[in-house]
Order: C-alpha cells, then sequence, then structure tokens
C-alpha cells in the first residue's frame, strides 16, 4: 500500500470520528419548577464548590456542559431563585445525560437597604449619589387604596402609574 493511500486513509477515518466524539458530551440537564410545577425561569443552577452552572430558560429547563473530571464524582445541584426556598439535591455524575429536576417552595423575602440603580448595580443608600425615596410597609398599609402599583404611585415622586388599558397621549 502506497505510504500517501494509507495517510489520508488514516485522516478520513480520524475526521469521521470527530462528530462522534465531539456529540458525545457529558452534561447536566434537569428543570426548575415551582409550585404546581410551573416552570421557574430565570433560576439561577450551579454545581456547589464548582464555577459550573447555568440559568434555566422560560420552560425552566436548564444545562450544564461538564469537563471530563467531573464525570464519576458526587456533587450538590443546587437551584435557587429570589421569592424561593433554595433547593439541593446530591447526584453522582456518569458519562452522557445525567438529569435533575428540582422544584423550589415560595418563601416570601424582604429586602432592606438595598437601592438598584442604572445597570442593576446595588448600593448603599449612603453611597448614592442623588436623594433617594423610601416607603414604608405602613405608609402602604394605611392607604386607602387597595391597589399597590397605585398606592406606590401616590407616595413616591416621580413614578407613573398607567393601567394596560389606558392610550397615553
Amino acid at each position: 500500500m502506497d505510504a500517501r493511500f494509507r495517510h489520508a486513509l488514516i485522516a478520513a477515518a480520524t475526521l469521521a470520528l470527530v462528530p462522534a466524539v465531539l456529540a458525545a458530551q457529558d452534561v447536566l440537564t434537569g428543570h426548575v419548577t415551582g409550585e404546581g410545577g410551573a416552570p421557574l425561569a430565570n433560576a439561577t443552577v450551579y454545581i456547589q464548590n464548582t464555577r459550573l452552572g447555568g440559568i434555566a430558560g422560560d420552560d425552566g429547563a436548564y444545562r450544564i456542559v461538564l469537563p471530563a473530571g467531573q464525570v464519576g464524582q458526587t456533587v450538590t445541584v443546587i437551584a435557587r431563585l429570589i421569592g424561593y426556598r433554595e433547593r439541593s439535591q446530591v447526584v453522582k455524575l456518569t458519562s452522557g445525560t445525567n438529569t435533575v429536576d428540582l422544584a423550589l417552595e415560595v418563601a416570601p423575602v424582604q429586602l432592606q437597604g438595598v437601592i438598584t440603580v442604572a445597570e442593576g448595580q446595588q448600593v448603599k443608600k449612603s453611597q448614592l449619589g442623588t436623594a433617594a425615596q423610601a416607603v414604608s410597609n405602613e405608609n402602604l398599609t394605611q392607604a386607602p387604596n387597595n391597589n399597590f402599583v397605585e398606592q406606590l404611585g401616590a407616595k413616591v415622586s416621580g413614578v407613573a402609574v398607567t393601567s394596560p388599558g389606558t392610550q397615553g397621549g
């Protein structure tokens, strides 16, 4: 057999195997759900003590590609979303697809002393270079209006409240 033909045959066989090797990724997939099995979009899912993680899509699905060193390891998968209790599950990762579905329970939270400004940056009120207003629970519960959004608009200057059916003009 000619040496050039043999090299060409080996190269062709190697290239034919590349897609199969690339397609055989080890992944961690699943869904994050809330009450009644409703999907929770934007939930953070990650593997504890690693830099591996992702965000659940609109359907609550997430997908994390696992590096070769993770296969065979027992890890803790954690899902969290503001307003829900963090949920974790211990799983032994295998080659191929690992599925971990996580259901989160509602856990009301109260945020204090944080102001969200442009681009999602959070700063303390003392570090803010402009005026800021605060509305306490008491101010909202004492108002005669039962609509929370309208109450907030009446208590904070610069807030304009519009109804979905109202046309601007």
